[in-house]
């Protein structure tokens, strides 16, 4: 198992568009409602598509294991690609991200190849209620994913090659990492895509393109800054944003199955805290609560012991409401989160 630091590039399939004169549009509609016809005569998108697998330890690229020898040569292989466009939100308190993001997939379906010069089409596009789509889960998304992502157009080229592009939102249960530093803390949190019911004997699943360079991911930066231009994929009034994303293949072997092992690929989100806000709603305010503890043995404002008893008390009541206001934003770990904590503790002690 090796891992793969996120390249801000992406490998799209070509398209060959041109503009159709009236006439043309015409012979060309005429010519795609043939082909449609001929491609799902006798299709049946329950049946795991044919393709050609001889090429495993090549998919797998800078991802493939000790041992990459093809276990099966019927069903295909799919190359998996998640275009994080936004984070949306995060709960820490009850471990939730939501994360708006694009999956790409890409495999061959050799049931849809045809011969371009026979119906002059050179590409095809099929909704995905029509055709085979790949047997992918999020083990640890709260929604089904066809509640996440909805059905779409599929692209489909002469060679059978398929190109699946999906918008929809990741609800993931996070177990997250990396909070001891709070708030100048990194988060993490993985998720794990594959196959529901269908193993490698029928279903490869690798990273797109399989290679460090490409390893089938893109941040909201890249999104932002490269040829889509998307400003709106930047980060906006948000207390974290994205900025690495790794991904990792494994193959899990399961007692019933030994022969049919299932491939897995973790991705793991790194975020990056916006520390201004943490700094001046909870760091600060309990230091200046702490010093104020402090003045008040050296001033004359309460010279007797009961009013400075009384100022204390006051001080103490404030520090335990602004701690409870702090707890909000934190979830409920055993880990010893310093850097939120140790003000509170340090004002508490004074």
């Amino acid at each position: 198992m090796q891992r793969a630091l996120v390249a801000l590039a992406l490998a799209l399939p070509a398209t060959s568009g041109q503009n159709y004169s009236s006439t043309e549009a015409v012979a060309y509609s005429s010519n795609v409602v043939a082909l449609r016809a001929a491609l799902l005569a006798n299709y049946s998108k329950d049946v795991v598509p044919t393709s050609d697998r001889s090429n495993r330890c090549a998919n797998l690229g800078d991802h493939a294991l000790t041992d990459c020898t093809t276990f099966s040569y019927a069903g295909t292989d799919v190359r998996v690609e998640f275009q994080f466009y936004k984070l949306e939100s995060v709960d820490l308190a009850s471990g939730h991200m939501l994360l708006k993001t694009w999956l790409r997939m890409k495999w061959s379906d050799t049931r849809l190849a045809w011969d371009a010069t026979e119906y002059n089409v050179d590409t095809i596009f099929l909704s995905g209620d029509d055709i085979w789509t790949p047997d992918i889960a999020v083990y640890n998304q709260l929604d089904t994913m066809g509640d996440a992502f909805g059905p779409t157009l599929a692209q489909v080229y002469p060679s059978g090659d398929v190109f699946y592009s999906r918008p929809g939102n990741l609800h993931l249960l996070c177990r997250f990492s990396g909070m001891v530093n709070f708030p100048h803390d990194q988060l993490k949190c993985k998720f794990d895509v594959g196959g529901w019911m269908l193993g490698a004997t029928y279903q490869g699943i690798y990273p797109n393109n399989g290679t460090a360079a490409t390893p089938g991911v893109n941040l909201p930066a890249a999104l932002a800054t490269g040829a889509l231009g998307l400003n709106s994929a930047l980060a906006s009034y948000q207390a974290q944003e994205i900025e690495t994303v790794t991904v990792e293949y494994a193959e899990n072997v399961y007692s019933c199955c030994p022969n049919d092992p299932f491939p897995t690929l973790t991705y793991e989100v790194s975020l990056k805290r916006n520390t201004f806000f943490f700094l001046n709603a909870m760091l600060l305010p309990n230091l200046f609560f702490a010093l104020i503890s402090l003045i008040i043995l050296f001033m004359h404002i309460a010279p007797n012991v009961e009013g400075r008893i009384g100022h204390l008390l006051t001080m103490l009541l404030v520090v335990t409401v602004e701690s409870q206001t702090v707890r909000a934003f934190l979830p409920a770990l055993e880990l010893s989160l310093d850097g939120a904590v140790s003000a509170h503790t340090l004002t508490l002690l004074l």
